[in-house]
């Protein structure tokens, strides 16, 4: 049962990827038709720096950060009450 899950989740990962990447190829499509040979970006680059983009918005917190932020919210919540 456990393989077939794992199956499942790979199987839908790669359609996920294929469908976000055929979508970036249509977006640079567009972009391409206002690139010149100054301004020029291949799709490998062009999709190098999107993912790279959308990658580094993640920002990891430690446990503390986490519980502090936590306490300022209930603090907040329990401030409406």
């Amino acid at each position: 049962m456990n393989m077939e899950l794992f199956e499942f989740m790979e199987l839908l990962t790669t359609a996920f990827r294929k469908d976000t990447e055929e979508r970036l190829w249509s977006q640079w499509l567009v972009d391409y038709a206002r690139m010149d040979k100054e301004h020029f970006k291949s799709f490998n680059d062009y999709k190098k720096e999107t993912f790279r983009n959308k990658q580094g918005n993640n920002v990891k917190l430690d446990k503390e950060k986490i519980l502090e932020e936590a306490e300022k919210i209930k603090n907040l919540d329990q401030g409406r009450r």
